[in-house]
């Protein structure tokens, strides 16, 4: 339902057709557009009920969108559903064994370490092939587990993401993305062992397929010679002031003007009646 939400708000909103400008970046950028991401990999629990502090391979299926709000970087939201498994002992051996279901929701930023170049304010065009980056998150894991011969645990514990991508452009509609995170928990739980031995934590590796249906289809050109330093923010300059033209001031009366016109209220006020009596006729013949 939250994911919902937010893709109708920015579907709302539509792709940016507003170029703005980062001195930070000193880069002209475009907000957006929406992605969907959708994608599966390998789960792999960390904690005691492991031999060597690695469990066994789980699945991971996970539901996303995401949007560009500055150049380099991309907020997004995330579902997934994963399964976590580990055990211990040998062959010869009886250990201990553990499977567990769990339900997951992360807010995630992205930093690309090589993100698009735009020169022009006109462009509009991804023109880099191959952009690795770097994500972060904060989330919620809603977990249950059951422990072998005997135990179980549920419950919800807040996830920290962090991990490593790269993002393949196939087409500027469509992106392959392989990612590894490393997503640490505040509980000891997630095996629903009682040992304690630190927080449970769990990778996640897999593949993502992007998809922005509201990307420009249209090529634009880019400038082949190299950037000069300062060179965007000159060009910002020029911009500003193409928009930001100033509004001609209002007209201000002559000199001379306002006394000419506080001398005609002043005349006005002191004599009111004064050409009056000589369209009356005098008093003394009236009678006659």
């Amino acid at each position: 339902m939250v994911l919902l939400c937010v893709s109708q708000f920015v579907v709302g909103q539509g792709i940016s057709k507003k170029r703005e400008y980062s001195g930070f970046f000193d880069s002209f950028y475009y907000r957006g557009p929406l992605a969907i991401t959708v994608g599966g990999g390998t789960a792999i629990y960390k904690g005691e009920i492991s031999k060597g502090g690695l469990g066994g391979p789980g699945i991971d299926i996970n539901l996303g969108a995401n949007y560009k709000i500055w150049p380099r970087i991309i907020v997004g939201l995330e579902f997934n559903y994963l399964t976590l498994g580990g055990k211990t002992g040998t062959a010869d051996s009886i250990g201990t064994s553990f499977v567990g279901s769990d339900w997951g929701i992360n807010l995630y930023g992205r930093y690309y370490l090589i993100d698009d170049i735009i020169r022009k304010a006109k462009d509009r065009r991804s023109n880099q092939k191959v952009k690795p980056y770097i994500t972060i998150g904060l989330g919620f894991i809603k977990y249950k587990a059951a422990l072998s011969p005997f135990g179980a645990s549920s419950g919800l514990t807040p996830v920290f993401p962090g991990g490593l991508g790269i993002e393949f452009k196939i087409s500027p509609k469509l992106q392959i993305i392989p990612e590894v995170t490393y997503n640490y928990t505040l509980r000891d739980k997630l095996d629903a062992s009682s040992v304690k031995k630190g927080k449970d934590a769990y990778i996640l590796a897999g593949l993502k397929i992007q998809y922005s249906p509201f990307a420009p289809k249209k090529k634009m050109k880019f400038t082949s010679s190299p950037a000069e330093p300062n060179q965007n923010r000159e060009e910002h300059q020029e911009w500003r002031k193409k928009k930001d033209v100033p509004k001609p001031p209002p007209e201000e009366p002559l000199p001379g003007d306002e006394n000419n016109e506080e001398n005609t209220d002043e005349n006005t006020e002191e004599n009111p009646n004064e050409n009056i009596g000589d369209t009356l006729p005098a008093e003394e013949n009236i009678g006659e």
